[in-house]
């Protein structure tokens, strides 16, 4: 707890500077996840840990999320190091269809993910074979996560 006060502090102090959610992003993926008409609007976002710019991102998503009525089951920090960039991990090959209303919310925003399905599975596997490999965990009922890693470095041609 003391750790978890610590990093807001820290968060608030610093100004985040990197990805920013703007308005027509937000409304774009506001306007796509209210299209979601099944019983189930969960969302489950992870983060890279220390890493201001990183939490205010998943602030900024979480929040849209929240706005269009979904739930947010977790927003968790992860326990080791992230890629830089989003990525969108769906548990199953065959995931319900609120899942792919979640990743079609970012990608309508214009935001760039990477995504994969079958995550499960592959998590499994890898801990079967390397006990000691660090993934994220999956809870039972868990269907997909937003894993917010570090703001990707800019192109060489982009600077």
């Amino acid at each position: 707890a003391k750790v978890a006060a610590l990093e807001a502090q820290a968060e608030q102090r610093k100004a985040p500077s990197g990805r920013v959610l703007e308005d027509w992003q937000r409304e774009a993926m506001i306007a796509r996840l209210r299209q979601e008409s099944g019983p189930t609007k969960d969302v489950w976002f992870v983060r890279v840990a220390n890493d201001p710019e990183a939490a205010a991102f998943e602030r900024s998503l979480r929040s849209a999320f929240e706005e269009a009525g979904w739930r947010v089951r977790a927003s968790k920090v992860a326990g080791f190091p992230l890629r830089a960039g989003v990525f969108f991990l769906a548990a199953d090959e065959t995931p319900p269809s609120y899942v792919d209303t979640a990743l079609g919310a970012l990608t309508d925003a214009g935001i760039e993910v990477s995504s994969g399905r079958g995550y499960r599975a592959f998590y499994e596997q890898r801990k079967r074979e390397n006990p000691n490999w660090r993934g994220i965990d999956f809870a039972p009922d868990q269907d997909y996560v937003i894993a917010i890693g570090p703001a990707p470095k800019p192109e060489a041609d982009e600077q």
